[in-house]
């Protein structure tokens, strides 16, 4: 494993939201827990702004907020004001990050997080490399040992040809175990789960199956509407915002073949190649009531807040195996979750069981699985009732664990690549998206805080 003692993290999009709510709390958990050695930060945004000034705008995200810890993180590290289109600018920010990282003797281990619009990760990869600031590491003459990677946030283009043409671009600067095309729901815990889930336990994956299984539900519900990111969203709608990359990937994780082990790199490869054989069946759309009035939607706006969408996979193993993904915003409950529902048992009973079999691995609002199984009805001869086998993950290992972003950093600064998607995957996922724009689906309204559209009314 490459030095990773120190680091320079280099923060793009350091005002934004997502650093505020959730990049800034995980550095300052990793800096508090004693991760670095030795560090530098350096936040990266249009604005005029400070790190104590970005630090105190993220004081509500951070547990036990420490002012002695904000200090040290600002006392090694600073806040430059930069238009990413601006190539002189990165000569300069290149300069004085050099020179910082000699005084304080770091050894050039560089993470470089794109936390903006993808629109802006060719501009950045292109100037940081034209400055020096980054390296192609197959030409790092000048220092060997030191590493040096770049973060992208999803979604990673707009549609199948802006994703090539970036993947292109970026990749004729970088070599691509340089590059980290992240989606944060493969650091959380339970989904980091769900392969050891099915490959260790020799109870599920015999029966892991069309054999078996009938149908799997993918759910992924969120109770707040979406007035806060309103331009972002009408940019991607709920199809590019949630199904290219979290349901999707979630889908590759439940139905990929035995990788060669269950490391990043092989999984990886097992996931890329189901995505290829994921075929778009049907489905529906819709937009909660009350969108339209949002400040920033387009008149003739389209983009649509609900998903119920059915897929196949064409291959053996899946044949005739539907796979249910249902999500939107504005719902009643927040939710995710997969559920694998078995398929009926031979009855050999005169009260027949009523419920099939169902695995369910949730994710929010509490992680876990349960299984549920038919068992005998107490005081009764014949009958039988459904009951749940659970794990509950905070009752064994308490309310915390690592998020997601600590996860990402500390696997990223390893040079691990399991929170990383693999090119073949986007491919695969954008081709989908495109065959479900190409269906022109209907779109229902529903009102926010309901369960969503009902098709058929």
């Amino acid at each position: 494993m490459e030095n990773q003692s120190d680091s320079t993290i280099i923060l793009f999009g350091a005002t934004g939201d997502l650093a505020r709510r959730k990049l800034i709390p995980a550095i300052y958990k990793l800096i508090k827990s004693g991760y670095f050695k030795k560090y530098l930060l350096v936040g990266v945004a249009l604005e005029d702004s400070t790190l104590q000034q970005i630090f105190e705008t993220a004081r509500e995200f951070i547990d036990e907020y420490d002012q002695e810890i904000v200090d040290q993180c600002c006392a090694w590290g600073y806040y430059q004001q930069l238009d990413v289109t601006n190539k002189q600018a990165f000569i300069q920010l290149t300069q004085e990050i050099k020179v910082l990282e000699q005084e304080l003797g770091l050894s050039g281990n560089r993470l470089v997080y794109c936390s903006v619009t993808s629109q802006f990760f060719v501009p950045i990869v292109q100037h940081a490399t034209a400055s020096g600031l980054l390296t192609c590491k197959k030409n790092n003459n000048g220092n060997k040992h030191a590493w040096q990677r770049v973060v992208f946030e999803k979604p990673f283009g707009d549609d199948l040809v802006s994703a090539q043409r970036m993947h292109t671009a970026i990749t004729s600067c970088l070599n691509d175990e340089q590059i980290y095309i992240i989606d944060h729901y493969l650091a959380k815990e339970i989904v980091e789960n769900i392969a050891l889930i099915r490959f260790t336990n020799r109870v599920l994956e015999p029966l892991w199956s069309a054999d078996n299984i009938d149908k799997v539900t993918i759910t992924l519900k969120e109770k707040l509407d979406v007035s806060m990111r309103i331009v972002l969203f009408e940019r991607f709608g709920v199809l590019k915002d949630v199904v290219q990359n979290h349901m999707f990937q979630l889908l590759a994780l439940i139905a990929m073949e035995e990788p060669e082990n269950l490391t990043g790199d092989s999984i990886r490869v097992a996931k890329a190649s189901v995505l290829e054989k994921v075929k778009f069946k049907s489905g529906y759309l819709g937009r909660y009531e009350g969108y339209a009035k949002h400040k920033g939607v387009a008149k003739d706006s389209k983009i649509a807040t609900y998903a119920n969408l059915e897929f196949t996979i064409d291959n053996k193993r899946w044949n005739g195996v539907t796979f249910n993904f249902v999500t939107g915003k504005c719902l009643k409950e927040k939710e995710t979750s997969i559920e694998i529902e078995f398929k009926e048992v031979k009855c050999l009973l005169v009260h027949c069981p009523s419920e099939r079999n169902k695995l369910k691995i949730s994710v929010i609002p509490r992680a876990g699985f349960s299984l549920e199984l038919n068992a005998k009805k107490v005081g009764s001869k014949g009958e039988v009732t459904p009951v749940d086998m659970k794990f509950c993950h905070e009752c064994i290992y308490g309310l915390y664990t690592p998020t997601a972003y600590e996860t990402i950093l500390q696997e990223v600064i390893e040079g691990m690549r399991s929170i990383s998607v693999s090119f073949d995957e986007l491919e695969s996922s954008w081709k989908l998206i495109g065959d479900i724009e190409a269906s022109h689906l209907p779109m229902y309204s529903y009102e926010c805080g309901s369960d969503g559209p009902q098709k058929e009314n």
